[in-house]
């Protein structure tokens, strides 16, 4: 029996479970097939799980109660449902997934954050950043397992220090530029450095009025972060880290456009990363104008995304139209250096 949904389809293992019973796919399995198992679930029921391809008690107990919730009990050996992946559980998995595939959205106006366009190194890296003089070590990766939503959560205290920082720069080029001071004597000053790497200050006609469209985007994902507790939500069936409308903030009420959604995607990655996604789509939330164009990685040239230029190739219009650069000029603001970071575990 061939297997229809996208997920699933081609999977030899997942089309021998369908078939045959000696194929079924039990705990202590391990491969890409557990691992679409294991997405399928997290799609069609939200089970906190991690794709990581290892059937253990977690993944068993997710088909247990995926098998229980529908009634998926071969009556002619068994009365009740059990934690094996065979070929009525398949068939029903496969199912719900092309109907998951297939279901229409309200998608017109979300933009997806899902992967960067060039291969990236994974090392388990331990970090840590500092509060008020002090280190603070992020949690090992591996010992985060909540739900995507609840990690966001978590790093909305990282994320308010950055945009806090990237708010003082603003406003410390601001001072600058009105001091009536020659620009020789601030050369050397990171706020001047990090808005003409990241945002172009330099040349944009009037940068005051540049200054100003930032602070004002900034300030707004500052409320973003303060109300992350009713915006943020889990998105079990998406690909991507997060996703958001754009230019949902000013549609609060609504129940697709007024939320920030975090994918399965997005957990157990490092505090900076996890911390830089919150303020990407936070961007693309506060407004509307705010897209893709490229990406600050690899460094320091960048990755066009959505444009044919790279990221030091944007001009002051791009840039600040660009969700990455806010990203990016935040974690320099609170760097006090230009760090690019390596995906994902960073």
């Amino acid at each position: 029996m061939a297997l229809q949904s996208q997920l699933f389809r081609g999977e030899p293992k997942l089309e021998a479970a369908a078939v045959s019973d000696s194929a079924h796919i039990v705990q202590g399995a391990t491969g890409e097939h557990v691992s679409k198992i294991q997405l399928a679930l997290i799609r069609l029921d939200g089970a906190a799980l991690k794709s990581d391809g290892s059937y253990g008690p977690a993944t068993a107990a997710a088909v247990l109660a995926y098998k229980r919730k529908r009634n998926i009990v071969n009556r002619s050996y068994q009365s009740q449902a059990d934690n094996i992946v065979g070929k009525m559980t398949i068939v029903a998995l496969d199912r719900e997934m092309v109907l998951n595939e297939n279901e229409p959205s309200d998608d017109a106006g979300r933009i997806h954050c899902r992967n960067f366009p060039f291969p990236v190194p994974s090392p388990i890296l331990n970090v840590s950043f500092a509060v008020g003089g002090r280190s603070v070590a992020a949690p090992p990766v591996a010992q985060i397992s909540s739900s995507p939503r609840a990690q966001a959560l978590g790093r909305t205290m990282s994320a308010a220090i950055e945009v806090s920082a990237a708010l003082n720069f603003i406003r410390l080029r601001r001072a600058q530029l009105l001091s009536g001071l020659p620009e020789a004597q601030f050369a050397a000053t990171e706020p001047l450095k990090a808005l003409n790497t990241h945002f172009k200050l330099a040349q944009h006609p009037k940068p005051l009025e540049h200054l100003d469209f930032l602070e004002r985007v900034y300030a707004r994902i500052g409320v973003v972060i303060a109300r992350a507790d009713e915006i943020f939500v889990n998105d079990p069936r998406t690909g991507d880290f997060a996703n958001a409308f754009l230019g949902g903030f000013n549609e609060p009420n609504h129940p697709q456009h007024g939320k920030i959604r975090f994918g399965p995607d997005y957990a157990d990655k490092g505090i900076l990363f996890q911390t830089g996604v919150i303020i990407h789509e936070a961007a693309h939330f506060v407004d509307r104008t705010i897209g893709h164009f490229a990406s600050e990685l690899p460094p320091l040239a960048g990755t066009p995304v959505g444009s044919a230029k790279n990221y030091i190739q944007l001009n002051s219009t791009e840039a600040a139209r660009n969700a990455y650069t806010y990203a990016q000029f935040a974690l320099h603001a609170f760097r006090n250096f230009d760090k690019r970071i390596v995906p994902f575990n960073e």
